[in-house]
C-alpha cells in the first residue's frame, strides 16, 4: 500500500486486505486469472474505466476498481467467454459492475458476524480517457495495484 497525496494509505475501521483477497478470488474465480499484487512504484498504465460502489455505513467508502480497456477485456472474455474482439462497451461495462459487486459482496459477507455492517449502492461503471478521482477536500485513500501478465487493476477505497 502506498500513500498518496489524499492522505494514509490505510484506516483501522476497514480491512483493507479484506478487499485486496476479496478482489483477487473475484478475478480467479469469475475469469480464471491468478492476480498478484503488484509494487506501488509499477506504472499500470493510464485507466479508461472505474468499477465503484458506495458502502455506507459507519464508517462509509467507495469501494473502486480501475483498469484500462484492454485488461477489462482480457478479464470479461475470460468471464463471459466471448471473443476480446466481439466485447462491445456494454459488454465491458457489466463485467467490471459485475466485478466491483462481487467484491463489495464478498467483504460484506467476510465480515458478517463481526458487528461490523453496511449497506451497498448499486455498482457503478465510468468510462472515459486518463480517469482520475478528485476529492474536493481532504479525503484518505487506500490503492492496491494488482497484476496479471499484462493484465493490470487498481483498487481504490476511499474514505469518505
Amino acid at each position: 500500500m502506498m500513500q498518496n497525496g489524499t492522505g494514509p494509505a490505510q484506516r483501522a475501521e476497514w480491512p483493507v486486505n479484506m478487499f485486496v483477497d476479496a478482489l483477487k478470488d473475484a478475478v480467479a474465480t469469475m475469469a480464471g486469472i491468478m492476480m498478484e499484487s503488484a509494487d506501488e512504484s509499477l506504472s499500470a498504465g493510464e485507466a479508461g474505466m472505474a468499477g465503484m460502489m458506495v458502502l455506507s455505513g459507519e464508517t462509509p467508502v467507495v469501494l473502486m476498481i480501475l483498469a484500462d480497456q484492454a485488461s477489462a477485456a482480457g478479464i470479461v472474455t475470460n468471464m463471459t467467454g466471448i471473443d476480446s474482439g466481439e466485447l462491445t462497451p456494454a459488454d465491458l461495462r457489466d463485467g467490471l459492475a459485475e466485478l466491483v459487486n462481487m467484491v463489495a459482496g464478498s467483504v460484506k459477507g467476510r465480515l458478517a458476524g463481526s458487528g461490523r455492517s453496511f449497506k451497498l449502492s448499486s455498482p457503478l461503471v465510468v468510462t472515459g480517457e486518463a480517469l482520475a478521482v478528485y476529492a474536493k477536500r481532504h479525503v484518505e485513500c487506500s490503492l492496491n495495484r494488482l497484476v496479471a501478465g499484462d493484465i493490470w487493476l487498481e483498487l481504490k477505497i476511499f474514505h469518505i
